[in-house]
């Protein structure tokens, strides 16, 4: 099964961050990385993506018990 590839608009509208967060967080090792697909185009996986919302929401949670 191919994994869904979406670019960084979508990325920006799902997480609610900046461009310029989101490639902090990825410099540190804290957000998925992005993968090229050409010379100037660059995707995420959405599944990826959705991995990474649902795992923080998880910390979230934690620290309000």
């Amino acid at each position: 099964m191919a994994k869904k590839c979406i670019k960084r608009n979508d990325v920006v509208k799902m997480v609610a961050m900046s461009s310029a967060t989101i490639y902090r967080l990825e410099k540190e090792g804290l957000f998925p990385s992005r993968r090229r697909v050409g010379k100037r185009a660059v995707v995420w996986f959405e599944s990826e993506i959705l991995d990474w919302l649902e795992s923080r929401e998880e910390s979230l949670n934690k620290g309000k018990k």
